[in-house]
């Protein structure tokens, strides 16, 4: 898998955090919800899980989570946890 996009993972925001059994499975449905959205969104590990980092203003952010939403049923894997803006990640 390619690394996370080095300004999303110095700047980006917490936005879900998820786990799959493997990371193409993630980084096919990030790839999804980055095209749906048309938002800058990228993801990377963290503690063993990985975590979905957003960056953007507050209606790209609301695109990303519109997306996530609709496309849930669609994960190869369980979202452990949707962040709040400004709430810390991993």
């Amino acid at each position: 898998m390619g690394r996370c996009n080095k300004e999303i993972f110095a700047k980006g925001q917490p936005i879900a955090v998820v786990w799959s059994k493997t990371e193409e499975d993630t980084e096919k449905w990030v790839k999804v919800i980055r095209k749906k959205a048309k938002a800058r969104v990228d993801w990377h590990v963290s503690g063993g899980r990985d975590q979905i980092l957003h960056l953007g203003d507050a209606k790209s952010r609301k695109r990303v989570e519109a997306a996530i939403d609709e496309l849930a049923s669609t994960f190869k894997g369980t979202i452990l946890k949707r962040f709040k803006i400004g709430e810390r990640g991993l």
